[in-house]
């Protein structure tokens, strides 16, 4: 028959058109990649767009904040409370005032006409005489709305706090501000004593209109509002209206001064015109959000089509191409069917399979062999059990019924109850080893590794052994060059080293010789168990660890054999890491050597020794 992979490849070829329509739903999965990082680039655009526009609604609100602090600045007063000092002490600080003053005995005679002013005396009633006025009609033609908390301070401690601020004002500190400037503003945003959040501008500026010194010594300005200064300078109008009935305007000192004006607004005054601006991006969002979902929906109809398509003729081909070309492993599952646990046999022969089956077609049939192998071996394993538990149970019954046939002394009850005895405890130690190599396959015994001295436990297990020994007329020995420590179950290895020394007496000749073994090699500790005993045929070697199987039936000494000690030793030696050999020679004798691997902690702890 062709080779399987062949016929395979062939087909192959056949659907490779189908692979290459495949290729084309990639493209399309390709196209939608693309769309959507379009539609993620235009998703970022807005959000740029949306974040300028509420920039520039904030940068707004600072410009007409800062335009209200200027208007403030142009609009303010300062009016002179006579009251405070009186005319005497006024002049008396005048005369010690004019003194500063360069050619003060002509200013003088000024001063006394009174006509002189000195920087002193203007320095002073600047710092402690004037305060901050405002005209309300003024307010109200300048002043917008957007300034809805304002406050102004002077450097000589005057303040002026609008009525929405009432007793509580914002804190300034002229600190902040760099002398060297005359005009400066800062923004800032900060919460109100009353918890309000606003936005606020700080402004430093020099005041729009001029302090009054004295009311016998104003002087008109000129047209043009330009007047001249105290020393001729010239001195600019800063817009001071005319005063009320057509009389003659207000004079100004021709000296500036300055203050610091603080403006705020809410920031809640923003939130509609935010929320309308978010509200426009959340709409462009989501109308792309939806041609993108239309987009993507037409794409997925597309590949769904495809792929729905594609998909047909994949399982069309697939079935073809499986009832083709599986035909040999119907036939073999047939033949496969067809074995019971009474005809292991399979009703195919090799020739008539692909070579590519062949080592499935052995390696099956192997496995029929050995299930065979097994089912013999439960078969006789169940039989033996059978005997071995009914012949205690048969003798104990006997050992009752012989003792109850007629009233007995307590010596006789004794020796009766001292056989059932004999074989309960017969029927229980076959009973334990199936509970052990029932816990063995469950995985319910787990190893419990301590460090353990293995000489001292090989010499242990020999002084239990050695009495049924001398008993057979068989000498046991124990070699141990060393001491070999390692980390293993302790209670494991005791169990298999006195199976092996068992199986050593029991299959020993009279005079014949045991001889223990402990030594270490590079990573491990080799234990060896030899005997002089009948030995093991070869073809028997593969078997002896098997459950249930026994060399030679007939010798099992006092009945307790049956057949388990070498399946429990080697399950123990295997999890404990190691691994059993055995060689024999038939008439000569048996020697089975265990390797247990060293741990690190067992080599630290030998070196120590």
């Amino acid at each position: 028959m062709r080779s399987l992979r062949f016929v395979l490849a062939g087909w192959m070829v056949t659907l490779l058109g189908a692979v290459l329509l495949v290729i084309g739903i990639l493209a399309y999965r390709t196209s939608g990649e693309l769309l959507i990082e379009r539609q993620q680039a235009a998703r970022e655009l807005e959000q740029i767009r949306m974040d300028e526009r509420l920039k520039e609604q904030r940068e707004r609100l600072d410009r007409e904040l800062l335009d209200q602090a200027q208007t403030l600045a142009r609009l303010m007063q300062f009016q002179l409370d006579w009251g405070k000092f009186r005319h005497r002490e006024l002049h008396i600080l005048g005369l010690f005032s004019i003194a500063s003053v360069d050619k003060a005995f002509v200013m003088f005679p000024g001063w006394l006409a009174p006509q002189g002013r000195s920087p002193l005396a203007m320095e002073f009633f600047r710092r402690t005489v004037p305060e901050i006025r405002f005209n309300d009609t003024e307010l109200q033609q300048h002043l917008d709305d957007i300034a809805e908390y304002f406050q102004v301070d002077t450097t000589w401690g005057s303040v002026f706090r609008s009525a929405s601020l009432g007793e509580v004002g914002m804190e300034l500190n002229q600190q902040t501000f760099s002398p060297d400037q005359i005009l400066h503003h800062e923004f800032d945003t900060i919460d109100l004593r009353s918890g309000i959040p606003v936005r606020r501008v700080r402004l430093k500026a020099p005041a729009g209109r001029m302090v009054p010194l004295f009311g016998m010594m104003r002087r008109p300005l000129g047209n043009g509002g330009e007047g001249r200064g105290m020393r001729g300078e010239s001195i600019p109008d800063f817009g001071q209206p005319r005063s009320e009935g057509g009389g003659p305007p207000r004079f100004d000192m021709g000296l500036r001064t300055l203050v610091y004006i603080q403006c705020a607004s809410p920031i809640s005054r923003l939130d509609p015109v935010l929320a309308s601006i978010r509200a426009e991006h959340d709409q462009r969002i989501e109308q792309l959000e939806s041609a993108s979902q239309r987009n993507l929906a037409n794409l997925a109809w597309q590949l769904t089509g495809l792929g729905g398509a594609t998909f047909a003729l994949a399982i069309a081909g697939t079935m073809l191409v499986v009832s083709r070309v599986l035909n040999p492993l119907k036939r073999l599952s047939d033949a496969v069917s067809q074995v019971t646990e009474r005809d292991f046999e399979l009703r195919v022969s090799e020739q008539e399979l692909p070579e590519e089956l062949h080592p499935v077609f052995r390696r099956l049939q192997e496995t029929l062999h050995m299930l065979e192998r097994a089912f013999l071996r439960e078969k006789q394993a169940t039989a033996d059990i059978s005997h071995e538990l009914r012949t205690p149970l048969a003798s104990m019954i006997t050992t009752l019924e012989l003792a109850l046939r007629r009233s007995r002394s307590v010596d006789e009850y004794r020796s009766f109850l001292e056989d059932c005895r004999s074989s309960a405890s017969h029927m229980r130690a076959i009973v334990e080893r199936l509970l052990t190599l029932a816990r063995l396959d469950a995985g319910s015994d787990p190893v419990r590794p301590r460090l353990t001295n293995v000489s001292d436990l090989a010499e242990a297990c020999a002084q239990l052994v050695r009495p049924v020994a001398m008993t057979h007329g068989v000498t046991l020995e124990v070699t141990a060059d060393q001491v070999c420590w390692l980390m293993t179950d302790p209670d494991k290895l005791r169990e298999s080293l006195c199976n092996l020394l068992h199986n050593a007496v029991q299959y020993n000749h009279s005079g014949g010789e045991i001889h223990l073994r402990v030594r270490p090699s590079q990573e491990h500790v080799v234990i060896e168990v030899s005997d002089t005993g009948i030995g093991i045929p070869a073809d028997q070697l593969e078997l002896i660890f098997e459950r249930f199987h026994r060399v030679d039936p007939s010798r099992h000494g006092d009945g307790s054999n049956a057949g388990l000690g070498l399946a429990i030793v080697k399950a123990y030696v295997t999890l404990m890491g190691g691994a059993i050999a055995v060689e024999s020679e038939p008439g000569s004798g048996t020697t089975f050597r265990l390797h247990l691997p060293q741990g690190q902690g067992s080599r630290a702890s030998a070196r120590t020794s």
